[in-house]
């Protein structure tokens, strides 16, 4: 699944870079969940919680905030993916957006 580019209205800049920072998933009897800016550069959702070793995680059911592997881009995205063979249901996702940098590498100041 990818989530559609942010559209922020009334924005002073209307093409400006942006970048996701944090995002908070809430799932339900998932397991296997990844996500990140592109299919290459995916992050495991924490699922282990008291599981002692070698025993198979349980299906999580959570609202966690993580941190987000993203760069600035024009077209800040989330790809989350389920790759296995196992549950995964996503009921809700929020992420925090920072708007417009400021470094002159970019070509915009």
């Amino acid at each position: 699944a990818q989530t559609l580019p942010p559209n922020i209205p009334n924005a002073a800049i209307p093409i400006s870079r942006t970048r996701i920072s944090n995002v908070a998933l809430r799932v339900n009897q998932s397991r296997g969940v990844t996500f990140g800016e592109n299919l290459a550069r995916m992050v495991p959702l924490k699922e282990r919680t008291n599981e002692l070793m070698g025993e198979p995680g349980q299906p999580v059911t959570a609202n966690d905030e993580v941190a987000f592997p993203g760069s600035w881009k024009y077209n800040s995205q989330i790809y989350i993916q389920q790759s296995n063979p196992l549950p995964a249901s996503i009921n809700g996702i929020v992420y925090r957006l920072g708007v417009g940098d400021n470094n002159p590498a970019n070509g915009r100041s």
